[in-house]
Parts: structure tokens; C-alpha cells; sequence
């Protein structure tokens, strides 16, 4: 089903997420920084209930 966003007031956006490798990682941008990031940082593990932990912390409401 495909509908047309103006007229149902949602606003889409696209992403996406290429994850390779740190020895696969890119050595000669081809494409602009705004649409290819150019951080090779690697990804970092975490406890395996870190979004539940995120998820319980207390949270303050926006100013």
C-alpha cells in the first residue's frame, strides 16, 4: 500500500545503515559528506540489556 504523505500529514524521511567490516571500510570517499558519513569509527558492544537499562533511567521533561 502506498499512500502520498502530503495528504496524510506524515513526513517521511529516508536512512540507512551500512555496517562493514573496520578492514572493509571505505579508503577514498566517492560521495559528499552529507550523504555518506565518513566516520569509520568502530561499533562498540554493550551488555546485552542496555536498551532496557536506557530505558528505565529516570528522564527529564524537554525545557
Amino acid at each position: 500500500m502506498q499512500s502520498n504523505a502530503p495528504k496524510c500529514g506524515v513526513k517521511r524521511a529516508a536512512r540507512h545503515l551500512t555496517l562493514n567490516a573496520v578492514s572493509n571500510s571505505i579508503r577514498t570517499p566517492t560521495r559528499p559528506e552529507f550523504i555518506t558519513h565518513r566516520d569509520f569509527t568502530p561499533i562498540k558492544t554493550v551488555p546485552h540489556d542496555a536498551l532496557t537499562q536506557l530505558a528505565r533511567q529516570p528522564r527529564q521533561a524537554a525545557e
